[in-house]
């Protein structure tokens, strides 16, 4: 069956929901279990250098990830990892870069020594 087939026995329920090579037809969506990606939905863990419950740092961290959070309508959710339970601190570069976290909040100025390219991004000592 091609895409106008299916389009045409869906007729006027039919909306642009890709399901692999798919379209379903929004009478048929109630049948369907979708995994949370197809719903729009992100659960991204956040690793920090900083402590649990450090005021200022990790407050900092806690907050950015609420208002991801309330500007996706909570469609991004951030899981917090506070130094030393998913990694210990200074390791949040590389945990990001080994795929183990998919973000980090720190100082930037920490990770110079493993990317030049990481003071393009954040601030540093002397910055205007």
């Amino acid at each position: 069956m091609t895409r106008r087939e299916l389009i045409a026995l869906l007729g006027s329920t039919a909306v642009a929901w890709p399901l692999g090579d798919v379209l379903i037809g929004a009478g048929s969506l109630a049948a369907v279990s979708t995994p949370a990606i197809t719903q729009g939905l992100r659960q991204l863990k956040m690793v920090t250098d900083w402590p649990a419950g450090s005021p200022g740092l990790q407050s900092s961290a806690s907050r950015l990830a609420q208002r991801i959070s309330a500007a996706s309508a909570g469609r991004i959710n951030i899981e917090m990892y506070p130094a030393g339970t998913l990694v210990r601190s200074f390791e949040t570069f590389d945990a990001v870069a080994a795929g183990v976290a998919d973000m980090y909040h720190s100082a930037d100025i920490r990770h110079i020594q493993r990317d030049d390219n990481v003071i393009l991004a954040g601030r540093h000592i002397g910055a205007e």
